[in-house]
């Protein structure tokens, strides 16, 4: 029975293993001839149990002198090495950790001869090669000698004999014959200590070789000769291991001195270079590209054979290194793609040198031809990390960067990373509780982003609009809660700069053209009292030279004037009254924004980086870069994505360029075509609008993204506390010139067959389809809650008015209010009064055109302008219905007739904002559509309100 062996060779294992794949990268193979298997010839012989004896008692006596010769050479040879290494301060630290190991690993040589011995001497007589160790432990001290050999190639490979030669060599002049009595020949002490400490331990499986050969003669046809066989084979492999591993550690150390750099221990990636234009004209062609993170180099070879050595050699000491298993397939045994598979991508840990980014920085993650490729970690001594995506080398694709900010804060970056730096959209959240949700490019903030400060320590405040090399340049929006007021212009350098529009929450507002945050030249100040003026400002609203001031109730100076606004204005001039025709109230209604950006250029930054998204050919990174990282997860997008972007036909990448995509549902052209051609034109725009319809509504469409994304920024410009009636005309102006722009941009993504129908040049599609039949319907929801605000605001002394004289007309019964109106009798719709016994026709209301009315008030039901129309034109059908129906005969409405009836049903539909109804209709609805029946209704129904606001200030006139 095999003795196990004993605690101290286990401890000495157990120290040895974390060692071992350290030092198997930095080995690099000789150009050696493949080495062929060994054939043992067949001999007769007696019976195997008789061999057994016979060979184990030679066995014994070969183990007793090798573990003798091992104990002399670690008690005369290695422990004088490794005192004098130790007691050597200025010793490299990693020569004396393989010295170490390399005593560790002859302590367990050591260990395994002693337990053989052992084991032999118990087992002598009744030994079977079954029980006879060198067959049943063939494997594990296959091991123990790799391990043994593994370290010992190591150590001279880093010229480690050649250092403690010079280390020791005072100690080995006065014990010269201790190294002769080992070995006579040798020429220096390095080759002596070289050769004694391996050429022992290798005689020793050779002899082994010679032992199973002996016992294996003559009984080739015998069953129980098989696993001598195999061990046999298991030696033979481990003896031609070790001539390459000495092979390989001399070629390797003659490299490495020959290159006079510093070893190191990097993630080592590599391949064959064929065809390398630059290095042909040189006449090289067997050349072989080495690729470390610090740098990279090539190595030029004799041939292709030798190339294929070096590449093979490699592959295995890295495989061996990344799988942790000292195995050892033989050089011209099997393919080399069988024998030494290397993965092309893993994960490694380094720390960088000379990089010229990341110096000191230590990187975990994968890797790809010796370089960061796929996920990983990097961090810096100073704090700094970065966890994400990699390419090449750099940073790219989405990541998240901390970095130290003020004393104990960090900086948190979540963006989209190209080549190394941040481009595309991210969100950065400082340590000062800034934040910034925005585009960048090149490291810096560019393009449009938001930034926002809601820290109570820090002053709040809020920039939306655009940026320019990290800097506010371009039009945007900057909220200021503590100064109470908003800035909406041109900013240039972090500057106001050009013209603006600034509001106070106290109802003060001025616009003019700024020049480093102060307003100078022309300009013009309204108050929350409705007076204005308009002159010549300095510095801080000082009013300098030629101006004129209008009072809200139509007063007017004009002449010179000075002095700051607010602080006692000094003037001279001209003092004029209002002609007696002229509006009182006529300075309530300007508005502001004259002189502002045009509304196409002022949002140009969400725009571009739109057709940018189109430009990169709408794949899947630039749509992760632009919709942004925070929608949804990759996953879920790639899930409910609804619609398909193959590669585009792209003449010229501008806003009217053609552009031809699969449709968003998947229904192929043919298909599409024929539905088209069998529907007609109306069927044909309801199928445009409801496409369109989904991917403005989808979350995962860029379409649907965009328009999100215009919808914030219109609700910080134009809704919070500084909401002001006079914004109301460029907030209108920005809702129709993103309709117009979004128009361009939706026919990009419409299936072929629809687009060609939709822009033919003769087509009549094309004519009923624009921003205002088709985008406005479907995003002006979005916008109407803050946009209807600006409308009532603008209209409230109007709408106050009209309301009031409402509140009139509703005192008066059915019959009172028609004759009032002066509507003719016959028309009335008597018959539609159904009295009791205790009522009169004279007191009955809300039963004449009750059907009108009903349609009517649906018009404050909906955001879209069309249907607001639509709803007009079927109350006009239902007035005119009713009176056919009391006429008992097709009747065509008059103006005269229409006009008194159309206020009767407004007065009892009771719609309370028909000012702000009647404005928004005008300036949304479709300007092909002015001087139809349309605008004719419009009119009639404006006539109508004005006529209501009269009916205020004549109570008088209603009939007792």
């Amino acid at each position: 029975m095999i003795m196990e062996p004993g605690g101290r060779r286990q401890r000495a294992e157990s120290n040895l293993r974390p060692h071992l794949s350290r030092f198997t990268a930095g080995r690099m193979p000789p150009c050696s001839k493949p080495l062929s298997s060994t054939r043992t010839a067949v001999r007769p012989g007696p019976d195997v149990k008789e061999k057994c004896q016979r060979e184990a008692a030679y066995l014994f006596k070969l183990e007793q002198a090798f573990k003798n010769q091992l104990s002399d050479i670690k008690a005369q040879i290695l422990q004088p090495l490794v005192k004098a290494d130790a007691a050597d301060l200025k010793s490299r630290a990693h020569l004396k950790e393989h010295l170490s190991v390399l005593e560790t690993t002859l302590d367990v040589l050591c260990d395994r001869a002693e337990d053989h011995c052992s084991h032999l001497n118990e087992s002598l007589r009744s030994s079977t090669h079954r029980e006879l160790y060198l067959v049943k432990d063939a494997q594990h001290l296959k091991e123990v000698y790799i391990t043994y050999f593994t370290t010992f190639t190591n150590y001279a490979v880093l010229s480690g004999f050649e250092h403690i030669a010079k280390q020791t060599s005072d100690h080995w002049k006065r014990n010269k014959n201790t190294l002769k009595h080992y070995h006579k020949d040798s020429s220096s002490i390095s080759m002596s200590l070289h050769r004694i400490l391996h050429e022992p331990v290798r005689f020793q499986v050779q002899k082994y070789i010679d032992i199973l050969r002996k016992l294996s003669w003559g009984l080739e046809k015998n069953p129980e000769v098989k696993p001598i066989a195999e061990a046999l084979v298991t030696f033979i492999d481990l003896d031609k291991w070790i001539q390459q591993s000495l092979d390989v550690a001399t070629s390797t150390k003659t490299l490495w001195s020959s290159l006079g750099s510093k070893l190191t221990d990097p993630p080592l990636s590599f391949y064959p270079m064929y065809g390398n234009q630059e290095l042909e004209e040189l006449g090289l062609r067997n050349r072989l590209k080495i690729i470390v993170p610090d740098e990279e180099f090539i190595y030029n070879m004799r041939d292709s054979k030798s190339l294929m050595v070096w590449l093979w050699k490699l592959k295995q000491a890295i495989r061996q290194c990344l799988g942790g298993k000292l195995d050892y397939p033989l050089w011209g045994e099997g393919s080399m793609e069988k024998t030494c598979p290397v993965p092309a991508r893993r994960f490694a840990t380094y720390t960088f040198v000379s990089h010229p980014r990341f110096t000191d920085a230590t990187y975990e993650g994968d890797w790809h031809t010796g370089k960061p490729q796929g996920s990983g970690i990097m961090k810096w001594p100073d704090g700094r990390n970065y966890a994400g995506q990699y390419e090449g080398g750099q940073e790219h694709g989405f990541g998240v960067h901390v970095a130290p900010g003020t004393p104990e804060t960090f900086d948190c970056y979540k963006c989209h990373w190209k080549m190394g730096k941040m481009c595309g959209y991210g969100i950065c959240e400082y340590g000062n509780s800034t934040v910034y949700k925005g585009y960048f490019q090149d490291k810096q903030r560019h393009g449009f982003g938001i930034l926002k400060n809601s820290g109570l320590k820090n002053h709040p405040f809020m920039y939306v609009g655009h940026w320019e090399n990290d800097k506010k340049s371009g039009y945007g929006v900057l909220d200021d809660p503590d100064r109470g007021e908003r800035y909406i212009g041109s900013w240039l350098e972090d500057c106001r700069h050009g013209d603006g529009i600034v509001i106070t929450q106290s109802g003060l507002c001025y616009e003019g053209t700024f020049h480093n945050n102060k307003m100078m030249g022309p300009g013009t100040i309204m108050s929350e009292d409705d007076s204005a003026y308009e002159g010549e400002f300095t510095e801080d609203l000082v009013l300098t030279g030629k101006g004129k001031l209008t009072f809200s109730s139509g007063y007017v100076i004009e002449g010179m004037f000075s002095n700051k606004w607010g602080s006692g204005l000094k003037t001279s001039g001209m003092f004029s009254k209002p002609p007696s025709e002229t509006n009182p109230v006529v300075t309530s209604k300007l508005q502001l924004g004259s002189h502002l950006t045009p509304a196409r250029d002022r949002w140009k930054g969400i725009f571009d980086q739109f057709w940018e998204f189109i430009k990169s050919g709408s794949d899947e990174s630039s749509l992760e870069s632009f919709l942004g990282f925070h929608s949804e997860n990759v996953k879920e997008r790639r899930k409910n994505v609804e619609y398909r972007v193959p590669a585009a036909k792209v003449d010229s990448l501008s806003p009217t360029a053609s552009l031809q995509f699969n449709p968003c549902d998947g229904t192929n052209d043919a298909n599409s075509g024929t539905v088209m051609q069998n529907q007609g034109y109306l069927a044909e725009i309801q199928w445009m609008k409801q496409y369109l319809e989904k991917m403005f509504e989808s979350t995962s469409h860029p379409l649907g993204t965009l328009l999100r994304k215009l919808v914030q920024v219109f609700q910080y410009t134009y809704s919070g506390i500084c909401m002001y009636k006079r914004l109301l005309t460029i907030a209108q102006q920005d809702v129709v010139s993103h309709a117009v722009q979004l128009f361009e941009l939706a026919r990009h993504f419409l299936p072929t067959s629809l687009e060609k129908e939709y822009y033919s040049d003769v087509g009549d599609i094309s004519d009923e389809l624009n921003a205002y039949t088709v985008i406005i319907p479907i995003i002006l929801p979005r916008f109407y809650p803050d946009l209807f605000m600006l409308y009532m605001l603008y209209h409230e002394a109007d709408d106050s008015s009209y309301w009031r004289g409402i509140l009139h007309l509703e005192n008066l019964s059915d019959t009172k209010l028609l004759e009032l109106l002066e509507v003719q009798k016959i028309l009335w719709p008597l018959q539609d009064l159904h009295l009791t016994n205790n009522q009169r026709i004279s007191i009955v209301k809300d039963v004449c055109f009750t059907s009108a009315i009903l349609c009517f008030q649906k018009i404050s039901t909906t955001a879209d302008p069309q249907l607001k129309l639509e709803t007009l034109m079927k109350t006009y059908h239902e007035i005119e219905r009713t009176v056919s129906r009391v006429l008992n005969r097709e009747y065509n409405l008059p103006m005269d007739d229409l006009l008194p009836l159309l206020v009767y049903v407004v007065s009892r539909a009771k719609i309370q904002h028909l000012g702000a109804e009647l404005h928004l209709i005008r300036d949304m609805m479709d300007p092909t559509t002015v001087g139809g029946m349309n605008d004719f209704l419009l009119t009639a129904l404006d006539s109508c309100y004005q006529h209501i606001q009269r009916e205020e200030i004549r109570p008088s006139s209603l009939p007792k």
